[in-house]
């Protein structure tokens, strides 16, 4: 009998175990960005994010006002936050007066870009401020690919939208990126990276989520007061476990259910051509004047042509 309850205690501790070690492999955190629209949505989220007891909180740039003018305010209420919490460097964040500053290195975060681990997933927090484009350097795609690794275990955090984003679909950069470090660095990290996430959203989508290349996109951001009728405001809650992702969005003030969801970029040829038309603006321009001065002139010149015809066949007439 004694042999009988160790046997069912033994299969009972064995049935358990993988579920116990599948619970603790999960991984589970809260995406945040554009926030500096409303000090006052992060400070409602305080509570929500200490209900999902997540493993870190990532705020995806443009969390100040601008440097020096609001991480005071900030800081009351990032201490609040149980969880490590770590930041990406938005424009906002770290460019004033045309000059990229030292205020978010010496307050916010003591590197610009960087990576940690949790379990067997590495995540990438990059730094896409630059002094002319939105970009990432030359010495982070090397960070990059020193940090990558072969396993399709990585999670990007950025802030600007540098992928293809054809006639400003849903980001608030500049909607006409085509090259780029970014874009020249994806085909060496598909196949090893599982998203990117991004903060520079808010005034068109509420939020984002498709999939390119093997790689997801996700992007969040607060929108201004003007805006939230029509983008309510909202954080992502990631869970991952192992290559399984979810991402779901989690409304702040208003029901999220009948927002406008970005699911895929429209890459259909009308898209991008009405793109290439807004990109190439002042040749386009450029084009369509000369073409309507020579067709202006072509008819200046016909008319001058018929008018001399008719004006000989008029004194050749007896």
């Amino acid at each position: 009998m004694k042999q009988l309850v160790r046997l069912l205690f033994l299969i009972l501790i064995v049935s358990v175990f993988p579920l116990t070690q599948a619970s603790t492999d999960e991984i589970t955190f809260i995406a945040m960005g554009h926030i500096y629209p409303d000090y006052d949505a992060l400070n409602i989220s305080l509570d929500l994010i200490e209900q999902e007891n997540p493993d870190f909180v990532v705020f995806l740039g443009d969390s100040l006002h601008a440097p020096h003018e609001s991480w005071d305010e900030l800081k009351i209420l990032i201490d609040k936050i149980s969880a490590p919490v770590y930041f990406s460097p938005g424009n906002h964040d770290i460019y004033s007066n045309g000059t990229i500053g030292g205020f978010f290195t010496e307050e916010i975060s003591p590197e610009l870009f960087f990576n940690f681990k949790i379990r067997e997933t590495n995540f990438i927090i990059l730094n896409t401020v630059s002094d002319k484009e939105s970009d990432i350097s030359k010495e982070q795609v090397d960070f990059i690919k020193s940090v990558l690794g072969s396993k399709n275990n990585n999670i990007i955090l950025m802030h600007h939208c540098l992928f293809y984003n054809y006639d400003n679909q849903f980001c608030n950069s500049k909607p006409y990126i085509d090259e780029n470090n970014w874009n020249k660095l994806v085909p060496l990290i598909q196949n090893k990276t599982l998203a990117v996430f991004v903060g520079d959203v808010g005034i068109n989508e509420p939020y984002f989520g498709y999939k390119e290349n093997g790689i997801s996109y996700f992007g969040v951001g607060f929108s201004p007061e003007e805006s939230q009728l029509k983008i309510p405001q909202h954080m992502l809650k990631v869970t991952l476990n192992g290559e399984d992702i979810k991402v779901m969005p989690i409304p702040i003030r208003q029901d999220l259910t009948k927002s406008k969801y970005l699911s895929i970029q429209d890459n259909s040829f009308f898209t991008k051509f009405k793109s290439f038309i807004k990109k190439n603006l002042a040749l386009v321009l450029k084009t369509f004047s000369i073409t309507i001065a020579l067709l202006v002139a072509i008819i200046i010149f016909l008319l001058y042509k018929l008018f001399k015809k008719n004006h000989k066949a008029k004194r050749s007439i007896p």
